[in-house]
């Protein structure tokens, strides 16, 4: 008889251990769980944390690039009015020297032409030096312009998974719980069983 009570109660003390025992791995397993999708979200926080702040520098450098290119423009405004200028006036020198009766070759030798035709194709050099510059510098600004673009396709990528990250460590938990319950009710019936069977053979 002591034996039958002690056999009884050793089996309720280590039905009640290994429910507790399965309790404690069910809770660390959601904790792991839980744990492990925290990291790979914030891996992901962190990296449009970097797309934004290339995006940022890069809008800056743009910025800065659309600046001189402006100035650029404009300095290819003023060296196009100089140009016309320095051409009208090399055209009114020959004129004027043909009204006086000065030939071509002479004309072509004479300081009030060899300075405005002079200064015409030194205005038209720089021309085409500022012109392959701003070229240059607008393709500059196109390619950084790519990266800002790629680099928001990159963070809208990454607030989609987080975002789907988030349903899914939520739904992984809610299962992981829902185990948890049904072993524990599992547990609890088989504690209801033994007690049950305890009885019958008290009887």
């Amino acid at each position: 008889m002591v034996n039958s009570i002690t056999r009884y109660f050793k089996g309720v003390w280590y039905a009640v251990i290994g429910r507790t025992q399965k309790q404690k791995r069910y809770t660390k397993n959601i904790k792991v769980v839980r744990a492990a999708f925290d990291t790979i979200i914030r891996i992901k926080q962190e990296e449009i944390q970097r797309c934004k702040y290339i995006a940022g520098h890069t809008l800056a450098r743009i910025e800065q690039k659309k600046n001189k290119l402006k100035n650029l423009i404009d300095e290819i405004d003023r060296l196009r009015e100089l140009k016309a200028d320095a051409t009208s006036k090399s055209e009114s020198v020959v004129d004027e020297l043909r009204k006086a009766g000065v030939s071509d070759e002479e004309i072509e030798q004479h300081p009030d032409y060899i300075q405005p035709i002079a200064a015409t194709k030194y205005f038209q050099s720089t021309l085409e030096a500022i012109n392959i510059r701003v070229v240059n510098l607008e393709k500059e600004i196109e390619r950084e312009q790519n990266i800002v673009e790629y680099q928001k396709l990159e963070i809208q990528k990454f607030v989609r998974s987080i975002d789907k990250l988030e349903i899914e460590q939520s739904d992984t938990i809610d299962d992981l719980k829902a185990v948890r319950d049904r072993a524990h009710g599992y547990d609890m019936l088989s504690d209801i069983t033994i007690k049950n069977r305890s009885k019958v053979k008290k009887s």
